[in-house]
């Protein structure tokens, strides 16, 4: 019950924050994708912010990078694609950051450092499972753009990594 309520204002809180818009529409694995980054990035924000009053809130965050570690970085990857297609690594980042911006703001009304650590607990009593809930959440984040249908997105290769070995 906890867990569901934690998801529940997780919700609200994806479909509170607006940031930038995207001009692309989003496939289904970049939205869940989005969905993960974006409540990472809001825990995250509220772990730096609330460590001063509550200091165990920046351990239960990281015990939940620890546990969504895998998950994570596949989103980051498939977020780093969408991105690419339209404009690359700059527009990601301002999307991110916008978005950090968002939830320090919304991390100045009271109660918010509350809601952090009781997301962070439902996190840690369901061994880790928050992120795989939210990522399945069918919520369109507010400035995500629309959700592709029917068209199929075009998808940008990644920029080969520099200690990749040269073709013989």
């Amino acid at each position: 019950m906890r867990m569901r309520a934690a998801t529940i204002a997780l919700t609200l809180t994806l479909v509170t924050v607006a940031p930038a818009q995207a001009s692309q529409c989003w496939a289904p694995d970049a939205l869940e994708a989005l969905r993960l980054r974006d409540m990472q990035v809001m825990l995250q924000v509220g772990a730096l912010r609330c460590r001063a009053t509550d200091p165990e809130i920046v351990r239960a965050y990281n015990r939940f990078i620890e546990r969504s570690r895998e998950r994570l970085v596949r989103g980051e990857e498939r977020l780093a694609r969408h991105f690419a297609v339209d404009s690359g690594r700059g527009t990601y980042d301002r999307f991110f950051t916008d978005r950090a911006n968002l939830h320090a703001e919304a991390l100045q009304s009271p109660g918010r450092c509350g809601v952090i650590a009781r997301i962070l607990a439902a996190d840690d009593a369901a061994k880790g499972g928050l992120a795989e809930a939210v990522a399945a959440l069918p919520v369109v984040p507010v400035g995500a753009g629309r959700p592709c249908t029917g068209e199929r997105q075009e998808e940008a290769a990644l920029p080969a990594s520099p200690f990749a070995p040269l073709p013989e």
